[in-house]
């Protein structure tokens, strides 16, 4: 099963929660082009927990 999906996430929102939870990061830009992308991307804060195996999976996938 996709990652994204065993975190009831999409592929984006996961993505940023991503980005969002090292603390050394100050800001975030994102395109939309629609509101209701933006409503989306916002929900990637619900979740910007990772667990061990979570980042080992994402790092495996990245080739790292």
């Amino acid at each position: 099963m996709y990652l994204g999906n065993r975190r009831r996430q999409s592929l984006a929102q996961m993505a940023l929660a991503w980005v969002v939870k090292d603390s050394d990061v100050t800001s975030v830009l994102v395109g939309v082009s629609r509101a209701e992308q933006l409503l989306d991307n916002i929900k990637a804060l619900d979740n910007t927990h990772f667990e061990k195996s979570e980042l080992a999976e994402i790092d495996k996938i990245c080739g790292m």
